[in-house]
């Protein structure tokens, strides 16, 4: 996972709604993951992956630093960055 920019803060800065942080898990050695090289254009390792969307709770706008964000979506994912 690639550390986040501050893109949220700018968009929060105009629009000042709660964030919800989400992560993605299952996607590594499926047809569009990039292990082993261009996603979409190699023979996958599997054909059926099992995907699992981890849903945190919402974060309020004067919290949602890209920082906070960004550990937030790692524990949801479980992984060290």
């Amino acid at each position: 996972m690639n550390v986040f920019k501050s893109g949220i803060e700018k968009i929060l800065a105009t629009t000042p709604v709660p964030v919800i942080p989400m992560a993605i898990s299952g996607l590594w050695g499926s047809f569009f993951s990039r292990e082993g090289g261009k996603a979409i254009f190699k023979r996958p390792k599997r054909f059926w992956s099992r995907v699992v969307v981890h849903i945190g709770a919402p974060v309020p706008a004067s919290l949602a630093k890209a920082e906070v964000l960004f550990e937030k979506v790692k524990e949801l994912k479980g992984t060290q960055a």
